[in-house]
């Protein structure tokens, strides 16, 4: 196993890009590819910043900001993905060790042909010293991932052990599987669409392994809920978790499981969100409280599988983002 595509997704911040590609530049070697997928529209002259020995290219999705699935997916069809070994999918906040090409090398090559998908051991880049993700399950209550050894102290986790769930903020998986399963399920903005390709992986019987002696820091937030990359207090972000979990519910379980879900998951918007949360979006007040669950019950009553797009985000939340 020879061959790697580096794919980054970049949106919005240059800075986090650039310090990225730097420490990908430096484990990529020359029959590698390093490919940023450009969702704002807006990063220029990199190739002045970024000396690399491999081929870097930057593509623009045909739509702005069309999410992460839907831009890696044109990023992969965008280049000869054949003539690689492993597509490894990366967020733009995150900064790799100079050994973690050759880790993955030599993990892949004992693997076997049904260890599938590679995931880091992630730290927090402002406490590498804490586990922000390293594996987990999928709660099939919950409908979303649950990760095991989030703020645990990262020099506890070595070795390399099977997992239901690896993040997409670092996912590195065999080219030809990654083809076989038609690539990331596009119906998710971001934030779910990691779920359903683990679920689907083990599905058809592949494994999915974390390497917690390759470390890969990541900017996100100790202070929030589950060391969250964005805010809980934009609405956007908050309306987006929950259809994720909606639209994994209907594609993965039946039809009953499903029912079950959502209508748990409208008593918890009703009545335990207000109580309980310090704020839902902006709103910190009960009555405000209130009225943000009823809107969020309403819109995920009917939600079907559809593609999230972000103008459904920003429509909802132009509309109760003053609450």
């Amino acid at each position: 196993m020879s061959n790697f595509c580096f794919i980054i997704l970049h949106f919005r911040n240059r800075q986090d890009t650039l310090e990225c590609l730097h420490s990908i530049a430096r484990n990529a070697v020359e029959d590698d590819c390093i490919l940023v997928v450009d969702n704002s529209w807006d990063l220029t002259d990199i190739h002045d910043e970024v000396t690399s020995k491999s081929q870097l290219n930057v593509m623009r999705p045909s739509e702005n900001n069309p999410g992460f699935a839907r831009g890696m997916n044109e990023g992969v069809r965008s280049i000869e993905s054949d003539k690689f070994d492993v597509l490894v999918f990366i967020n733009n906040d995150t900064v790799f060790e100079d050994d973690f090409r050759d880790k993955l090398v030599g993990h892949f090559d004992v693997g076997g042909k049904q260890l599938a998908v590679i995931g880091p051991k992630i730290v927090f880049k402002t406490r590498p010293d804490i586990i922000w993700s390293a594996g987990g399950k999928i709660d099939r209550k919950k409908m979303s991932s649950e990760q095991e050894f989030i703020f645990c102290p990262e020099n506890e986790l070595k070795g390399v052990f099977e997992t239901e769930f690896v993040s997409g903020c670092v996912l590195a998986i065999r080219q030809h599987i990654f083809k076989k399963i038609g690539g990331w399920p596009d119906q998710y903005l971001f934030g779910g669409e990691e779920w359903e390709l683990s679920t689907e992986l083990r599905r058809r019987g592949y494994r999915l392994e974390i390497n917690a002696d390759i470390t890969v820091k990541h900017r996100a937030d100790l202070e929030v809920g589950q060391g969250a990359s964005h805010s809980f207090e934009d609405l956007r972000f908050v309306l987006n978790g929950y259809l994720n979990r909606i639209i994994y519910a209907l594609r993965n379980h039946s039809s009953f499981e499903a029912l079950v879900f959502r209508l748990r998951l409208l008593l918890f918007l009703m009545i335990v969100m207000p109580l309980k949360w310090k704020n839902i979006g902006p709103a910190r007040s009960f009555g405000g409280k209130l009225k943000l669950a009823f809107a969020l019950a309403c819109a995920l009553s009917v939600r079907d599988a559809s593609p999230v797009t972000w103008d459904e985000l920003e429509l909802f939340a132009d509309k109760y983002g003053n609450t």
